[in-house]
């Protein structure tokens, strides 16, 4: 009686690898542009001229002072 933990794993020939790593590289860079525009959307929103968005967080939560 075989144990049900045995399970045999089988490889696909071919070029499975291959096309799984462009996949990848192009999900990760597609997925690295979306969060560009979402950072630009939210900076697009600084209504105060006086600095810029990482000058006021800086000042804002005790960090230096430009």
């Amino acid at each position: 009686m075989t144990s049900p933990n045995n399970f045999i794993i089988e490889e696909e020939e071919g070029d499975g690898d291959a096309s799984n790593e462009v996949q990848t590289i192009f999900s990760d860079l597609i997925t690295f542009i979306m969060m560009l525009f979402i950072l630009l959307f939210v900076l697009s929103f600084n209504d105060n001229a006086t600095g810029n968005f990482f000058s006021q967080m800086a000042e804002k939560f005790g960090g230096r002072e430009s």
